[in-house]
């Protein structure tokens, strides 16, 4: 939700992220003995906070505010159903393009409504005369 910053502590990071110590020193790369000392003197890097706030599903860059990922779907702020796959996120591109051909084709099905109109408006001797 918010992004990390210095007033988030380890522990609290590591608790967001549902991480035991163990799981959190093989996750981070470190020793056991590292995360313990963390721990215990509160003197985590801010790099390791960050991750572990990225691995509890918040997205800490500003434009993705409120944004969270969980089980491999990304959530708009304020919704937790209906949220995307990487697969979905992959066919939008795809998606924009049938679009924009089904809004050519909606453009040009007006333009043949709006001169069937004009031709029912013309009386048959002038189409006669221009045809």
């Amino acid at each position: 939700m918010e992004k990390v910053d210095s007033g988030k502590c380890f522990a609290e990071c590591r608790y967001e992220a549902r991480l035991s110590v163990d799981e959190t020193a093989d996750y981070l790369g470190v020793s056991l003995r590292t995360v313990q000392r963390w721990i215990q003197f509160d003197n985590a890097p801010a790099w390791a906070s960050y991750l572990l706030w990225i691995h509890a599903g918040h997205l800490p860059w500003t434009d993705w505010e409120g944004w969270q990922v969980d089980n491999g779907h990304l959530f708009q702020p304020g919704f937790s159903r209906h949220g995307m796959s990487p697969g979905d996120i992959y066919a939008l591109p795809f998606l924009y393009q049938l679009l924009a051909e089904y809004r050519r084709k909606s453009r040009e099905f007006d333009s043949l409504i709006d001169q069937a109109a004009v031709d029912r408006c013309i009386p048959e001797w002038i189409k006669a005369k221009t045809g």
